[in-house]
């Protein structure tokens, strides 16, 4: 866990933009303990704003080729902590939910966003598209 802290905070959009970078900030959300997973989600929820696109991190994640498979892993974690299966705040699910729901006419032009959506919409138990 220090090896997130030290190593991953700060650079959780870039780690998350690049290929090979991503599968391991996948592993750093689903093995962190409950203290680092705060710090990533913290980072995730409250970033910066990219000036050259007026997008916040979440947004940039959403979005980008790999750095939506990163939000897969963080919208199935928030899903295990909505169930209570897993320690944390059920209002990260809240969270991406209204994150995703309102990007979602733009998200169903990519096939990573279908997929994003169709993780949410069978936690939901409807289509909100």
């Amino acid at each position: 866990d220090r090896i997130i802290s030290k190593s991953l905070r700060g650079n959780i959009v870039a780690l998350s933009q690049a290929k090979y970078s991503s599968h391991v900030m996948e592993q750093a959300f689903e093995f962190a303990n409950y203290d680092a997973l705060l710090q990533l989600v913290e980072e995730v929820f409250n970033g910066r704003v990219n000036t050259k696109n007026g997008r916040d991190s979440l947004n940039q994640m959403l979005f980008d080729q790999f750095g939506n498979y990163v939000i897969q892993r963080l919208l199935n974690i928030a899903i295990q902590m909505r169930h209570n299966e897993r320690p944390g705040e059920a209002t990260w699910f809240q969270a991406l939910s209204d994150k995703i729901i309102e990007n979602a006419q733009a998200l169903l032009k990519y096939s990573s966003g279908k997929k994003i959506i169709d993780i949410l919409s069978c936690e939901l138990g409807y289509d909100f598209v």
